[in-house]
């Protein structure tokens, strides 16, 4: 008998095999080399302080999300994002949300990324997965299988599970520090779970 246990046998996608592990690094060096290789040379005296690049913060609860935890994790966004104004270091984000064909709150989530107080996106039904965890500096997400392929691509999470099936897998990444669980949708306040992204956008590397 051969027992296939621990993270080596996580299951994984195969469109994930196309990436070496940490794709996410590598895809974030090319993006500097290409940012630096278009960008202008400056005038002659002229003094230029580089921007802090916002973070890139992905959410996403499955297919359908019928419990409306992505509503939940952008009203947290907000409410971080309002808390740090007054702040010396006020937070910066962008944020995309990937919906399923499924979800029954479609049009009301149009509505809540496009009122969004941070620049917002909405993509339905995406097929390349690994691309869009590339994209990410930062995960919301549920406690499912989805996070052995952040953790893969080398995405930190934050975790807000959506069903009791998914506590203990969450509670021992967390114990593991793989992810910060911020807990279950059912009893989590908006307020609760900004409280847990809050720290994690600050530095979220």
């Amino acid at each position: 008998t051969r027992l296939m246990m621990g993270t080596r046998f996580a299951l994984l996608r195969r469109e994930f095999l196309a990436w070496p592990q940490g794709g996410k690094a590598l895809l974030r060096e090319l993006e500097i080399e290409a940012s630096s290789a278009d960008a202008a040379e400056p005038a002659a005296g002229a003094e230029s302080t580089p921007a802090e690049e916002p973070v890139r913060v992905l959410v996403t609860f499955g297919g359908s999300d019928p419990d409306r935890a992505t509503f939940k994790a952008l009203d947290a966004l907000a409410l971080a994002v309002a808390a740090s104004s007054s702040t010396p270091t006020p937070l910066r984000v962008t944020a995309r949300v990937l919906s399923g064909p499924a979800n029954p709150h479609f049009a009301a989530l149009e509505s809540a990324v496009s009122s969004a107080p941070f620049p917002c996106e909405l993509l339905s039904n995406v097929a390349d997965m690994p691309s869009q965890y590339a994209w990410a500096d930062l995960s919301i997400n549920a406690g499912g299988s989805t996070n052995w392929e952040l953790a893969y691509m080398g995405v930190p999470a934050v975790v807000l599970t959506i069903a009791d099936n998914q506590v203990p897998n969450a509670a021992a990444l967390a114990s593991a520090h793989a992810v910060l669980l911020a807990g279950q949708h059912a009893t989590t306040s908006a307020t609760a779970l900004a409280d847990v992204l809050a720290p994690a956008l600050a530095s979220p590397k």
